[in-house]
């Protein structure tokens, strides 16, 4: 499971929106225990691939060490990372196989003509083992 707050899903709808045609991305920071995830903040990021970003997303390296090191301050964890998908379904796609990270979240927004659409959140196992959908659960804000 992973517990996402309505704000946080605020963020990444906007995110997505405000990327469109592209692909946003960011991290999610907050902790693990066991099968559940729980996203505390949301860390917008740059992608790197704006030339092909309707359809790729590479979260900025600096971006990724400026989450980890806030988190860490704060006693937590990169746990994740979120991205849109324009006009196609909140699932995985070939692209985002090939650069998961195992045990790492994803939370994946649909935008369909400028609006969004949709989020499902995946749990990379492997690269045999792929993806495992979890369950998003509504979470206080922190």
């Amino acid at each position: 499971m992973l517990y996402l707050s309505e704000r946080s899903m605020d963020v990444i709808r906007r995110e997505g929106e405000k990327a469109y045609p592209g692909e946003c991305c960011g991290l999610l920071i907050g902790r693990v225990a066991g099968e559940e995830y729980r996203v505390v903040r949301v860390h917008p990021c740059r992608n790197l691939r704006q030339g092909e970003a309707d359809d790729r997303f590479e979260i900025d390296p600096r971006d990724y060490l400026e989450a980890d090191r806030l988190a860490r301050e704060q006693g937590l964890e990169v746990i994740g990372a979120y991205h849109s998908h324009p006009d196609h379904a909140p699932r995985p796609s070939r692209f985002d196989a090939q650069a998961a990270f195992p045990n790492f979240a994803y939370v994946i927004v649909a935008v369909r003509q400028g609006k969004a659409a949709g989020m499902r959140s995946w749990l990379y196992l492997s690269d045999e083992e792929g993806y495992r959908e979890q369950v998003i659960v509504p979470a206080e804000d922190p």
